[in-house]
């Protein structure tokens, strides 16, 4: 069953929300809710196709947060 503004479908709730299975709409959520404005050095050489993220947790001191996103194309059928 998908949202009938959108035409998305649900994948699963979480927290009594449901995610999205548009990785746009998921990156943007977990983004808000875990990084932090204090940016950090991911330790990762750079390398075409990989992005990484490193921040402070959001409202928990002490905390990292790491995002990597593949952005390499898949070989289509």
């Amino acid at each position: 069953m998908g949202n009938p503004r959108t035409g998305r479908k649900r994948l699963r709730p979480v927290g009594g929300e449901h995610v999205y299975t548009e990785a746009n709409y998921s990156g943007a959520l977990l983004w808000r809710q875990l990084m932090g404005t204090t940016v950090l050095e991911s330790g990762l050489p750079i390398q075409a196709g990989l992005q990484v993220y490193a921040h402070c947790l959001r409202d928990r001191g002490g905390g990292v947060a790491v995002l990597a996103i593949n952005t390499k194309k898949l070989p289509g059928p």
